[in-house]
């Protein structure tokens, strides 16, 4: 059977989560009468609501307020679950979005188990997308964008093996490729973070003494990442909401995000690298709070940087990074899988040794370093979650780092985090509404 075919009817069958007697179900399908499989708590461990419970309204807007984003219901009668996203799109439309987004999902089996509930939601993503703009089908505005193959020397083409030679670590990084400094400000802060005398307020002076991060950081505070009621107007009131280590880690982030500007833009459109980056952030947070994992800007400023070693390629080597991404088009390949032979080594192992470089906490450095192969880490859990964060994102193609498929999910990885079904659901709504927003954060300063 056509592959696409196959894939199309895909689009239109739900997966349920395979738990006997109840439904993992998001909170904006969750309806006044529902009865609660499980006890609720928040992220903290906080308990919130009892197994068996009948939920009312006022028990959703309890739910919603502690930021809870899916809860576990006993198996109710057909009708009480609203209706699934896709059974309110025309079929004709659903398949046609099914159709735009399968060379991208081409490494998957998306006719099996969790990759097929991947799959039904970005196509369900997709169709809605196609429905609001309104403007006539076009498969190549749906491929991967942010490196531009128009952009590619006829130089480049072909001839992979013979101008790059395979080299060593050793030799790439001493004589090919120059760390960046970063300005003083970064180690102040990193500093100050890493000294257990250093105060919150140490911390908020240090922030104020430089107005562009001082601003953005209170835009991310004030955001939709975080929800509070109330305006937070001062850097000392974000480290005491926040927390120091979590706004000394948000600092850092956008410290290095501005002080990539010196990229050439005829290969990386920097705009989708960073709004992929930042849907990587946002959803790499999501699934570490419903882990329950203790530092989740830590997951954050992990998702956002786990291809920063893929930029400095680009600045030192451009020539290489045009021939890996011909390579891996024409051979239907990876990006990362195609590095070691065109680059030297893989981004990855690039992005670990500036963090080193630059010494950050080994925990970023585990995560960039084995964001492909989370289960090779000597700590997998975080990695393991930055994985599934940069696969959802893929899947949904929100903006691009210059990889054409979706990676496969590992089986051994899911088993790993061992979530629900439902994650992907929960963490695509999330993106979705708050990439927007921390995108225009930063604009052009990115």
């Amino acid at each position: 059977m056509d592959r696409v075919r196959t894939i199309s009817s895909v689009a239109a069958c739900r997966v349920r989560d395979p738990r006997r007697s109840m439904d993992t179900v998001i909170i904006d399908e969750i309806a006044p009468g529902m009865t609660l499989a499980e006890d609720v708590y928040d992220r903290n461990g906080r308990f919130l609501l009892a197994k068996n419970l009948k939920l009312t309204s006022k028990h959703l807007r309890i739910l919603k307020i502690w930021g809870i984003t899916g809860v576990e219901i006993v198996n109710t009668a057909e009708g009480s679950v609203r209706k699934p996203a896709e059974s309110q799109i025309d079929p004709i439309m659903l398949e046609k979005a099914a159709r735009s987004i399968a060379k991208r999902f081409s490494h998957m089996d998306v006719e099996h188990g969790v990759e097929r509930e991947l799959f039904r939601l970005c196509a369900v993503r997709q169709a809605r997308v196609m429905l609001e703009s309104n403007q006539p089908y076009d498969e190549s505005e749906l491929q991967p964008g942010a490196l531009q193959s128009s952009a590619f020397p006829d130089t480049c083409r072909d001839s992979t093996r013979s101008r790059y030679p395979k080299r060593s670590p050793f030799s790439l990084l001493e004589k090919e490729i120059i760390l960046p400094a970063l300005p003083c400000i970064f180690h102040q802060i990193n500093d100050a973070i890493n000294n257990p005398r250093s105060s919150a307020r140490d911390i908020a002076d240090i922030i104020q003494n430089d107005s562009s991060l001082s601003a953005r950081l209170l835009r991310i505070a004030n955001s939709v990442l975080y929800g509070f009621r109330s305006k937070i107007d001062t850097i000392s009131r974000a480290v005491v909401v926040i927390g120091t280590k979590e706004v000394g880690s948000l600092a850092l982030g956008i410290t290095i995000m501005t002080h990539f500007n010196n990229i050439p833009t005829h290969i990386i459109d920097m705009k989708s690298f960073w709004k992929h980056h930042m849907a990587c952030a946002i959803a790499s947070r999501i699934i570490a709070g419903y882990k329950n994992t203790a530092n989740l800007e830590r997951l954050f400023i992990g998702g956002l940087l786990h291809d920063i070693g893929r930029l400095i390629v680009c600045k030192y080597m451009p020539d290489e990074l045009l021939a890996s991404i011909q390579r891996a088009q024409r051979e239907d390949k990876f990006l990362h899988e195609v590095e070691p032979e065109t680059v030297g080594l893989m981004h990855s192992t690039i992005g670990a040794l500036l963090l080193k470089e630059w010494k950050l906490p080994v925990s970023l450095e585990n995560i960039v370093k084995y964001h492909h192969q989370p289960l090779q880490a000597p700590d997998r859990l975080e990695p393991a979650i930055v994985n599934l964060a940069d696969i959802i994102v893929n899947a949904a193609g929100i903006g691009s780092s210059g990889e054409q498929f979706v990676p496969p999910l590992d089986p051994e990885a899911w088993s790993y985090l061992d979530l629900p079904h439902s994650i992907f659901a929960i963490t695509l709504k999330h993106v979705d509404r708050q990439v927007g927003e921390l995108t225009r954060i930063f604009g052009n300063g990115v």
